[in-house]
């Protein structure tokens, strides 16, 4: 019931949700070129010369000329049974992803988190407005982003206003987790990352609350100094999910 993300985020994810699902297929199951290498039938173009040219060069020896045919033969089948086996298997992942469209967990629980309203035009004018001084400035968040058009440029701002937003709405501190670390949010040390001090200062200023930033494995690793594995359910999973990230990180 603490959950809640601003409508700019659960709109990105919707709009972005079946090119990531998909991203797997696109990035990680193309056709190995094994399966496009023809030794076999360069092999068999080969014993056709040497067939037809028993009196020129080149040629192979009676005898090695059988051992040739008969282990051909041999890796034809065994080579076929290779690729026919990653293919199928390529295949079958690929149908496990198409799939997750159809029966999407995430999507799910994402649907059923806490969203912020949407904003209204006159809204979004405001903040378009308010984004091109700060991004001529380098005023966080958002100006890394100066690249993109229309009013996806200035996403990373709607956000940080709805969560602005709702601080006062809520009157209450807030936590937020976020994998966003670009230098237009955060700090980087020894330590890790932590939000803008402006971003700090502007929040607190307009809200009279407090805002306490971390990325998902910062989030997870205090999780891990204020309560015992007993006392969390999902502890084991979320030692899985911060070894993910730091792979990925990696």
């Amino acid at each position: 019931k603490r959950l809640w993300i601003p409508n700019q985020v659960k709109q990105e994810y919707l709009r972005n949700r079946k090119k990531a699902i998909r991203n797997p297929i696109v990035e990680s199951y193309k056709a190995p070129l094994l399966l496009k290498y023809k030794f076999v039938k360069d092999v068999n173009e080969l014993i056709k010369i040497w067939e037809n040219n028993k009196y020129s060069h080149p040629f192979l020896d009676k005898a090695e000329l059988q051992l040739v045919k008969d282990e051909i033969k041999l890796a034809e089948k065994h080579i076929t049974i290779v690729k026919n086996t990653i293919r199928s298997q390529y295949e079958n992942r690929k149908n496990e992803i198409n799939c997750i469209t159809k029966d999407d967990k995430l999507l799910d629980f994402v649907n059923n988190i806490r969203t912020g309203s949407p904003l209204s035009f006159s809204q979004i004018k405001e903040i378009m407005l308010d984004g091109d001084f700060r991004y001529r400035n380098q005023l966080p968040p958002g100006y890394e982003d100066k690249e993109k058009t229309g009013v996806d440029k200035y996403g990373d701002l709607i956000i940080w206003k709805g969560l602005i937003g709702y601080a006062k709405d809520e009157k209450k501190d807030i936590i937020y987790i976020s994998e966003d670390v670009k230098a237009d949010w955060a700090n980087q040390d020894k330590d890790g990352y932590e939000l803008r001090s402006e971003l700090i200062a502007e929040f607190q200023e307009g809200t009279d609350h407090k805002i306490m930033s971390y990325t998902l494995i910062q989030f997870i690793d205090e999780l891990k100094k204020h309560f015992q594995p007993q006392e969390l359910p999902l502890f084991e999973e979320l030692e899985c999910v911060a070894n993910e990230l730091q792979k990925i990180a990696k």
